[in-house]
């Protein structure tokens, strides 16, 4: 599997938040929690450093 299907994979899933307070897609934030998983990140703060540096 590469990053556009997994793209496509993860598009099917519905964003139920409320759309005014939607500052990131849901897209986003469940591929970069995944790639940040795969490349060792052990917590939030890492996840944080991740998305900083893309």
């Amino acid at each position: 599997m590469n990053g556009l299907s997994l793209l496509v994979h993860i598009s099917i899933i519905k964003d139920l938040r409320q759309q005014w307070k939607i500052e990131q897609k849901l897209t986003d934030i469940i591929f970069l929690s995944i790639v940040a998983v795969i490349g060792g990140a052990d917590g939030w703060d890492e996840y944080k450093i991740l998305v900083k540096t893309t």
